[in-house]
Parts: structure tokens; sequence; C-alpha cells
């Protein structure tokens, strides 16, 4: 997301917090800008917040963990999904945020959805959450059913009528 310097100046009058990672901050007023220090290494969260507008949070991240980061369109805007191997389909209806997908191991998965999500289910099952400062949700779901292990797909067998009688 692109911010101009207007409203990074109008947002440095007001609070610059580090919500996890590691990040420092400076304001050069004469030249209107805002330096964020950082080393690339996990995800750093840093939040802005107040001069009239509202809160923008930053999520820097290094490659690695970039490439677990879903973003997906629904109904309610664009959600952020961390900690799944793939998120194949995501919707918001009546506060609950419903995603599909696959995972290596069972883990944590976060998702930031804004204050609209209450609530989530994975592949349809509600997943117990805890509410972050951030408005995001932490949350843990199972790994994959028995079989392969990467895309939790079963493995094929045959239907019991095509199988050969002994």
């Amino acid at each position: 997301m692109l911010v101009d310097r207007k409203t990074l100046a109008d947002r440095w009058r007001a609070r610059i917090a580090v919500l996890s990672g590691s990040a420092t901050s400076s304001w050069d007023a004469a030249r209107d800008d805002l330096r964020l220090d950082y080393v690339h290494g996990g995800l750093t969260e840093v939040e802005i917040t107040g001069g009239g507008a509202a809160p923008l949070e930053l999520l820097v991240a290094d490659t690695n963990t970039a490439e677990g980061l879903w973003p997906m369109t629904t109904s309610a805007g664009t959600v952020l999904v961390e900690g799944a191997y793939l998120v194949r389909t995501a919707g918001v209806r009546d506060g609950r945020l419903s995603l599909t997908g696959d995972t290596s191991e069972a883990g944590k998965l976060t998702v930031w959805a804004g204050a609209a999500v209450r609530s989530i289910d994975w592949n349809g099952s509600p997943v117990r959450t805890t509410a972050n400062g951030d408005e995001s949700l932490t949350g843990t779901v199972p790994g994959p059913p028995a079989g392969d292990a990467a895309t939790g797909r079963q493995p094929r067998t045959r239907p019991r009528s095509c199988r050969r009688s002994a």
C-alpha cells in the first residue's frame, strides 16, 4: 500500500507503535519523511494511529514469511491470512470469516480482517480464536487428514465395486 507524505505527516503527529518484531522510527519534519529502521527477519507489525485518520497497520515481512501470507478478497474487503499451506476461498457473512484451504501440519492461524470479522471457520469447522490488539484473530487449525501431508489429500483407492475379488 502506498501512502503519500501528507498522510504520513498527519499520522506522525500521533503515535507509532511496534506491535511485534523489532523496528525503530524517526520523523524528519523538514522533509516530511517517516523513517522505519528494521531488519528483515520474520514479521514486524507497526501501527500508526491518530492524526484524524483510521489506524494504519504496516506488516513488514522477509521473503519466507511473505510466502506464507494469503491476501483474499471478500465482500467485506481484503483479509490477510497467515499460517496455512494454502488458502483456497474466503467469504464473510454475519461477522464470520469462512476459509477453506490446506495445512501441512497443525498450527497457528492469524487473520487480519478488521473489526467486522469476529469469528473464523476453517474448512467448515469453527476455530477457537483470540482477539489481538491490532484487530487480528489468532487460533489453531488442525493438520491435514491422513494421506498426503503437503496437500491433505487422501490416498486414492478403487471403489469397492471395482476391486478384484480373490
